[in-house]
Formats: structure tokens, C-alpha cells, sequence
């Protein structure tokens, strides 16, 4: 009897290997638009602890080996925050869509990310706690009066460029909050304020500025706020003023994070220390398969594809949409 190829049959066949071998079906969704040609076929949909399972070949020869020695945190398909256990990779919709997130190291430099009146803080600053978000998340809603209530946790930076990001929940009223590094030695302040709305977020630069700035929408009036400035040598403030001018409000908000390199990665808990989430390291033993070509689509961007091909793989960071190999 001539065994069936087509693509329906190919969807099929995946989806009750990957349930034989004990993994999760996240999604389904590009399995409907594979390259039946390819040697080799990426989509990100079901993973295992270590394993990350290719759509093509059929057979394991072409799934990832996984490692990452930390919890790492994900956006799932509802748009909260989870906790993914080690060595799991994270299929994660921050854009809406399923991406495979990889990252390098990066360690959450504030001892306390949620519980955030623990943190050192100047002026009137204050917070209450309610009931625990999606992933026991603990929610706080701050409240300040002027624009010197802050939050001021310090860490020791060694120069170069540092991120500072928070969750914050437009309520109903419009804010404008501010993050800035201050450097106790050379009285340096680096920065920018961002002006919420219900419907986005902008940014102004103060002092001597900031190199990156930029926000990402959740939903239901939470925003991630980041903003990448530089960080002089020697003991430094990280600062979080609620409110940029005098009045008084408050509004919900958690997560503070700051972190050494020009970008906001995942969120990484802390509860009393820093907390370090390890590199995501995915790769896979080409030797067995024969391929010329290695097209990545990164970002939703395909990038040019790679002709010289190594015998072990690697997936490069960022958010990858699919990885074809011919």
C-alpha cells in the first residue's frame, strides 16, 4: 500500500508523534504552510523538556536538543507571564504570534521586582499589594504625590549600557513616568520620561538623555515600559519616579527590572536578590542529514541563507518564526 505524503498527512503524523513521545502541543499554527520538499522544517509548536520537535524530517533525527540550566518566563498564548521549568524552550507570543524566544544571559540587578516597596525609595512613595496576577504574579498599585516620590534600588555598574523596563496599567488616568540612571560619583543622570495613554506610550528625552526607548502593549491597559541609557562606572541609582510632575496619583504596576545591555529581555523575578536567567542554547547534529541551505526568519525578516553548513547548528537569539533547511 503506497503511504500518503500530504501535507495533511504530514500535520497528522507530527502531531501524534509528538504526543507518543510525552511533549506539548502548544499550536498548530504554519504547520498548514510547510514546505513538504524541505529536509528540514522548524516551526515553533511542541517542545519537551530538552527536545524542541521539528515538523520535517518525521522521524527525531531533525529535533533540537534544549538546554538552559534556569526558569526563564514566556508570554503565553493568553498574554500572561509564565514560568518555564529548565531546559524547556519557550514558544512565546509577545508579538500575538507564536516565536521561539532564544536569549542570552542577563541578570535582573534589583533585589525585589515585585515586591517593590522593599526596594530603597526617597520621598512619599507608597504601594499596596493585591490578589497575585496570572503566575501569582504580585500586583502593586503605587501611589505618589510629587515628582521626587521614587523608587532609588543602586547597583555597582561597570560602565556601558544598561535597561530599566516596568509593567504599568493605565487606569483610567493619564501619567507620565520617568526611569533614569544617577551615578553617586559623577553626579550623572541619564534617562527619559514616557507619557502613558490608553492607547500607547511616548517618550521625551532629560538631562543627558537615553539611547533606546520603546513600549509594548498587553492589553487591558498594561504596558512594558523600557528605557537603554548609559551607566558610568561606580555605585549608580536606578531610579523610577511614578509620576514626572507634581500630582498626585496612583496606578497598578510590577516588575521592575533592570539589566546590563541595550535591550529589555523577558522578565526575570526577583524576590529579595538578584536573579540570573541562563543563556538559551538550541542546536541540532546536522551530520545525518544532507543540507545545503539554512534559511532563518527572525523578527518575521528571512534573512539570506547560509550555504555553508556546520555539522552541529545552532539557533541564533532573537524571536524566530521558522528555520527551513534544504
Amino acid at each position: 500500500m503506497m503511504m500518503l505524503h500530504s501535507l495533511q498527512d504530514i500535520v497528522s503524523r507530527f502531531i501524534d508523534r509528538v504526543a507518543l513521545d510525552g511533549g506539548t502541543l502548544d499550536n498548530q499554527i504554519g504547520l498548514s504552510n510547510v514546505d513538504e520538499t524541505a529536509v528540514l522544517t522548524l516551526i515553533p509548536t511542541a517542545y519537551k523538556e530538552r527536545i524542541l520537535y521539528c515538523i520535517l524530517p518525521e522521524n527525531a533525527s531533525g529535533d533540537f536538543d534544549v538546554s538552559r540550566n534556569s526558569i526563564a518566563t514566556r508570554i503565553d498564548s493568553s498574554g500572561e507571564i509564565e514560568e518555564m521549568a529548565v531546559n524547556i524552550p519557550r514558544i512565546n507570543y509577545s508579538t500575538g504570534t507564536p516565536t521561539l524566544l532564544v536569549e542570552p544571559q542577563r541578570t535582573n540587578l534589583i533585589a525585589w521586582s515585585e515586591t517593590l516597596g522593599n526596594n530603597t525609595k526617597s520621598g512619599g512613595i507608597s504601594f499596596t499589594y493585591t490578589n497575585p496576577l496570572a503566575g501569582n504574579i504580585i500586583e502593586a498599585v503605587v501611589s505618589v504625590t510629587n515628582a521626587n516620590d521614587r523608587l532609588q534600588p543602586s547597583f555597582a555598574a561597570v560602565g556601558g549600557r544598561v535597561t530599566m523596563s516596568i509593567f504599568v496599567k493605565h487606569d483610567g488616568t493619564d501619567f507620565t513616568t520617568q526611569l533614569n540612571t544617577f551615578n553617586t560619583g559623577t553626579s550623572t543622570l541619564f534617562g527619559a520620561r514616557a507619557s502613558v495613554t490608553s492607547t500607547g506610550v511616548t517618550f521625551t528625552s532629560f538631562s543627558s538623555g537615553f539611547d533606546d526607548a520603546g513600549f509594548t502593549n498587553y492589553g487591558s491597559g498594561w504596558f512594558r515600559i523600557f528605557v537603554s541609557c548609559q551607566s558610568t562606572t561606580g555605585t549608580t541609582f536606578a531610579q523610577w519616579r511614578p509620576s514626572s510632575i507634581t500630582t498626585t496619583i496612583s496606578y497598578p504596576c510590577f516588575g521592575y527590572q533592570v539589566e546590563a545591555g541595550n535591550t529589555a529581555s523577558s522578565y526575570i523575578r526577583t524576590a529579595g536578590a538578584q536573579a540570573t536567567r541562563l543563556a538559551d542554547d538550541i542546536s541540532v547534529d546536522l551530520t545525518s542529514l544532507s543540507i545545503s541551505s539554512i534559511t532563518e526568519t527572525i523578527d518575521g525578516v528571512e534573512q539570506t541563507p547560509i550555504t555553508s553548513i556546520p555539522s552541529t547548528y545552532t539557533i541564533p537569539q532573537g524571536n524566530i518564526n521558522k528555520i527551513v533547511m534544504i
